[in-house]
């Protein structure tokens, strides 16, 4: 196992940045150093790994079931790993127990996950991630039902807080991106959303052109493969 510990005492949080698979005892090792360690005190947690669904679903629920950890992340990164229906299942009442997580990185974490879990994982994201600035979601493949999924978030300002959105690299296009760029109309939150790669040569100009249209003061990533 590799760990860097990074500990600020001006900020008062504490990064983990775990990169490789370990035991169950290693595991319960670093959830007990965290808790006993620094009982209380808002940290990032970062395992940014390969891990599998069965892998994720443990790590959260444990992260909710101890009341140590509860309303303590304030950024968590869990890009690289397989998430499906048991990681799923255990993100919503861990979220519910994370009131000022802010950052949210899912980076190619749900490749291998079927659109209905998906569409659970966007609703628990839009129901308790109240504090939640930054959102990214690229390289998971996403298409325009999902696009359309979370321009409801967006539309209805359910994450108030949301400064950034990243959605590069997936697979959005045409209806995905007319329904996003009608949500900004309404969004009082969001300032940079990044859309690069989704689509290519000239259509990916003329779905620029159409969130343009919509927006007024927003930075706008839309590179595309030409």
């Amino acid at each position: 196992m590799f760990l860097f510990l990074f500990s600020s005492v001006h900020f008062c949080n504490i990064f983990f940045f775990l990169f490789f698979c370990f035991s169950s005892s290693g595991f319960f090792f670093i959830l007990l150093f965290v808790l006993f360690s620094y009982p209380s005190s808002p940290f990032s947690f970062s395992f940014s790994s390969s891990s599998s669904d069965t892998s994720i679903g443990p790590l959260l629920q444990i992260l909710k079931e101890e009341q140590a950890c509860n309303d303590t992340i304030t950024h968590l990164d869990l890009s690289f790993n397989t998430f499906g229906s048991f990681s799923v299942k255990h993100f919503d009442p861990f979220l519910f127990s994370q009131t000022y997580l802010q950052t949210l990185n899912l980076g190619s974490a749900l490749l291998k996950l079927k659109p209905k879990f998906r569409a659970l994982l966007f609703q628990s994201i839009s129901k308790h991630c109240n504090s939640l600035i930054h959102l990214s979601l690229p390289s998971n493949n996403l298409n325009n039902m999902d696009a359309i999924q979370l321009s409801t978030i967006l539309k209805l300002n359910k994450c108030s807080k949301l400064n950034v959105l990243n959605l590069a690299w997936n697979s959005i296009t045409g209806d995905g991106i007319q329904a996003i760029a009608e949500s900004l109309l309404t969004n009082n939150s969001l300032k940079t959303l990044n859309l690069n790669y989704n689509t290519s040569g000239n259509s990916a100009r003329y779905e620029r052109e159409k969130i343009a249209r919509c927006v007024c003061v927003l930075v706008i990533h839309f590179f595309s493969v030409q």
